[in-house]
């Protein structure tokens, strides 16, 4: 068996997967919503509480990993260390405390990674991947298979809910507020030639909206696709009916916060690239580190 642990800004997984003839298998997964992110002071450092919080939950996963005796652990950080100006400080302390090395990828690999593990998932051909977390977002402009170009904007559903929202939820005001920062950030973007009819979500935020929308619109639970309409009226509902915020509670209760300002962002970038369809995928970033690593996949092909 394989462990991938993922330490993001937001949360932080340990995922547990079978692999055999190439073929990946989840077992188990284990999840603490730990928001680093919340633990980086004004100089851009992680602060030693929250180095400290990340080995706490380290320390919970490696027991868990060594009950069932895995010998395979691959530990990755994304933005949640990227970002930090005590990178290196944060990850030697986990080193000597957890005896695990972390390795903080980039944004070009974090978003390759979500390409890969999103192509072994489902079928895609030309389009775009996002995968938004909870400090970054990863953007994948693929055609006929292939990745033509990478963007990561330190901008995620997490930060852009310290940043802007004073409550539990935006206020009307703040969600105006924080659609104008997101066009604002991807005007950095270029669509170029790449076709974007297609969006292909990987990630929590995405799988999240999907569930809601699979609620609201009382459609299977199976459902991995929805439309930027639906994404429209969602948002409206939350603050239009009076069990909005209620249905956040009752389908996604650790989002309740992140949750909005995550839709936002997708509702958003699926309207600046004319997106018609968001296909969600179960396999992302993690799923695609493993199979990169092990199966030797490059570019959503197997080497």
């Amino acid at each position: 068996m394989y462990a991938v642990i993922d330490i993001g800004s937001n949360t932080m997984r340990l995922s547990v997967y079978s692999i055999h003839d190439n073929e990946i298998k989840p077992m188990f997964h284990r999840k603490n919503t730990a928001a680093l992110i919340s633990y980086v002071d004004e100089k851009g450092c992680m602060t030693e509480r929250g180095i400290n919080k990340a080995i706490s939950v380290l320390l919970g996963f490696k027991k868990v990993i060594e009950n069932v005796r895995i010998q395979n652990v691959y530990v990755i950080a994304t933005a949640s260390f990227r970002n930090i100006q005590n990178r290196q400080q944060a990850v030697d302390a986990i080193k000597e405390r957890t005896g695990f090395d972390v390795n903080v990828i980039s944004g070009e690999e974090e978003g390759v990674c979500g390409f890969i593990g999103a192509a072994y998932n489902v079928e895609i051909d030309s389009g775009l991947l996002i995968d938004i977390g909870g400090g970054s977002t990863e953007f994948v402009f693929y055609k006929d298979k292939k990745i033509c170009r990478t963007y990561s904007i330190p901008m995620g559903s997490l930060s852009l809910y310290a940043n802007f929202v004073s409550g539990l939820i935006p206020t009307k005001g703040e969600y105006k507020i924080i659609k104008k920062y997101v066009r604002a950030q991807l005007a950095v973007i270029e669509e170029g030639e790449t076709p974007t009819a297609i969006l292909c979500g990987v990630g929590g935020t995405n799988r999240a909206a999907c569930k809601l929308s699979n609620d609201y619109y009382d459609l299977p639970l199976s459902n991995r696709s929805l439309k930027p309409e639906q994404i429209k009226t969602l948002l409206r509902s939350f603050y239009d009916d009076e069990d909005g915020v209620e249905r956040i509670l009752r389908v996604v209760p650790d989002r309740i916060h992140t949750i909005i300002p995550g839709m936002i962002l997708l509702r958003t970038i699926a309207k600046r690239f004319n997106c018609e369809n968001i296909i969600v995928s179960e396999y992302g970033v993690r799923e695609g580190y493993l199979i990169k690593t092990v199966i030797g996949w490059e570019n959503g092909e197997e080497g």
